[in-house]
């Protein structure tokens, strides 16, 4: 009976830290760069050798969480890059959508035309994301940025599980 309490404080706790990083996503660009990651705590107790506060099911979606915030808090600042490098080399004469989206792709380790194989796994997933929204809203990185940071929340968790 402790033990099922103790696992319903801590989904309520997790619950909660989830509904904190989702609110984030009415935060700035700025404010959103700035965040720390609300699940290094679980993250921490999955990656130690010694007592664990958690189960061992909290312990990997944790860590899952925290790879998710970390990745999409870090390609927050690519697609900040990519939206303007973008919105400079995307017009008439200069190169075209492809051409930029594939040499994008290549440059980050994925295939455009974008595969399933990529999408099937987070950090390809995110890429992807990064990359057609910054197309999408060219020259609009900053105010675009919770947009994305939103979109990549929302990325299935399973994408970030081992």
């Amino acid at each position: 009976m402790i033990k099922q309490i103790q696992i319903i404080i801590t989904n309520i706790i997790m619950l909660i830290i989830w509904n904190s990083a989702v609110a984030a996503s009415a935060l700035t660009t700025t404010q959103i760069q700035d965040l720390k990651n609300p699940y290094y705590p679980i993250y921490d107790d999955y990656m130690s050798s010694h007592g664990h506060k958690y189960s061992r099911e909290e312990q990997i979606k944790g860590a899952a969480q925290y790879e998710q915030f970390w990745l999409c808090q870090s390609y927050l600042g690519i697609f900040l890059s990519f939206s303007e490098e973008t919105s400079h080399m995307i017009k008439p004469g200069q190169m075209t959508k492809d051409e930029w989206f594939k040499i994008t792709a290549e440059s980050w380790g994925i295939e455009y035309p974008f595969t399933a194989e990529n999408a099937a796994e987070g950090v390809g997933k995110v890429t992807q994301l990064a990359i057609s929204l910054a197309y999408k809203y060219r020259g609009q990185g900053n105010q675009m940025g919770p947009v994305f940071w939103k979109q990549c929340l929302a990325i299935p968790l399973s994408l970030f599980m081992d």
